[in-house]
């Protein structure tokens, strides 16, 4: 019930949305009674506002890149242990395919669609974040007892897909990719799904660390005068390397 008034809201209120899921936030005391007195309970909901871009656009908006990333890097290892045969008599050790096998696994498995059902926008921390199964833990933790909503429709799964393509055959290169997920390096832990987003530039170490961002505006003046000094002096350095070299 709660998700059909959900979506019907939406659907008046202009924003086309395919799929909602209400997450019910921890019960809030009110000053208001019940018929018998009892002590009123109140539930907040948050819903994401969606702009111009989040509802119309084609390509993946560039702030829901970084949560873009780690999903399709997720999906992407799911979708090599299921489809990657084993060797003859190993449970355990896969096969090494040929680039025309797990570019076709690439293309009709992993940047489809149908890999990416169920996303879509939530509000964790009043932002905007693209969330869904591979995020979910994670998520889950900041919401910090409020409900929320996630609204997704088939432009999500389109713009995953797209993006998929585009990380694995622009970005990282599909070689790469394979190769660096069969020997271990790659895609198959968060970890390693982090440092990929983040040497391609999809995400920042603030990204991955919130609590860095906050620790370098808690610098104070005399630490960051210092920093500065310290970089003005390796930028002075260079310069004279620079020009001794040059005379």
């Amino acid at each position: 019930m709660v998700r059909a008034a959900l979506a019907s809201a939406l659907v008046l209120s202009g924003q086309k949305v395919h799929s909602v899921n209400a997450q019910i936030g921890d019960p809030q005391p009110t000053d208001q009674k019940g018929p018998n007195g009892e002590a009123l309970q109140s539930f907040s909901i948050v819903a994401p506002t969606m702009t111009e871009e989040d509802q119309y656009g084609y390509n993946m908006p560039e702030m829901y890149k970084c949560d873009a990333c780690r999903i399709i890097g997720f999906h992407l290892n799911e979708t090599m242990l299921a489809k990657n045969p084993k060797e003859k008599g190993s449970d355990k050790k896969y096969k090494k395919l040929k680039s025309w096998e797990y570019v076709d696994i690439f293309d009709s498995a992993v940047c489809q669609m149908d890999t990416f059902d169920g996303y879509g926008l939530k509000v964790l921390k009043e932002v905007n974040h693209l969330s869904g199964r591979a995020l979910a833990e994670e998520h889950d933790k900041l919401i910090e007892g409020a409900g929320s909503i996630s609204m997704g429709s088939d432009s999500w799964k389109k713009r995953l897909a797209e993006e998929c393509r585009k990380m694995i055959y622009d970005k990282v290169g599909e070689e790469e990719t394979y190769h660096g997920w069969y020997k271990g390096k790659m895609f198959k832990t968060k970890a390693q799904i982090w440092d990929t987003c983040i040497e391609h530039r999809y995400c920042t170490a603030e990204d991955r660390d919130p609590q860095k961002k906050i620790k370098d505006s808690k610098k104070s003046d005399k630490e960051k005068k210092k920093e500065q000094e310290l970089n003005a002096a390796e930028a002075n350095a260079k310069k004279k390397v620079d020009r001794e070299k040059s005379a």
